[in-house]
């Protein structure tokens, strides 16, 4: 049983968590003892597909990623980050919390994300279900919910990351589980500072 929210609520849910994660990325953090514990900012690109389906069509889009993340403690980390898709040019703007462990250069991630979509809509070649296709694309709202996986990542010297084929499965809030989200990134590189 799912409860239904208002794209109003939503709205002011996710203006929240963006505030919530940017100050804590801003704001310093002071500890009682003497010595303060100084936990790395990191920054990202990457490069993938994200693919849309439903009964009514499958729907992929290249597309570049940037983010910025930083860790909260030795194992959990915050990130935000923009997804640009290539043709046609539209925006995916997320945030995301993550788990992470290192093991020699191996530094696998899981994580959750929430975000807001502007590239979730359904074209087709003929015009059969045409209204039905266009009717939800409009109707599903831009708020998602996804996974996030990082088992090919590997960090080097000098605090650069490689991370190959991750996966984001998730779906929209608004009609839970109607239509499939699924983002790759072929690839990403991460800076550590």
């Amino acid at each position: 049983m799912f409860i239904k929210l208002k794209s109003s609520k939503l709205k002011r849910i996710f203006r929240f968590l963006c505030l919530f994660f940017i100050l804590n990325l801003v704001i310093p953090r002071s500890y009682s003892q003497e010595t303060k514990r100084h936990f790395p900012m990191e920054f990202s690109a990457g490069y993938g597909v994200l693919i849309y389906q439903s009964g009514y069509g499958l729907k992929n889009l290249y597309g570049v990623e940037i983010a910025a993340g930083k860790h909260l403690n030795e194992i959990l980390k915050a990130e935000c980050g923009i997804r640009i898709g290539m043709k046609p040019i539209q925006p995916d703007l997320y945030m995301r919390l993550s788990v992470t462990n290192r093991l020699g250069h191996w530094k696998p991630v899981l994580g959750i994300e929430t975000g807001c979509s502007n590239r979730m809509y359904f074209d087709g070649n003929s015009n059969i279900l045409k209204e039905t296709r266009d009717a939800m694309t409009n109707d599903l709202g831009y708020f998602y919910l996804s996974t996030h996986t990082e088992i090919l990542s590997f960090e080097f010297k000098n605090q650069l990351n490689l991370s190959f084929v991750e996966i984001d499965f998730g779906t929209h809030y608004k009609d839970f589980g109607t239509t499939l989200r699924f983002q790759t990134n072929f690839l990403r590189i991460r800076k550590t500072l």
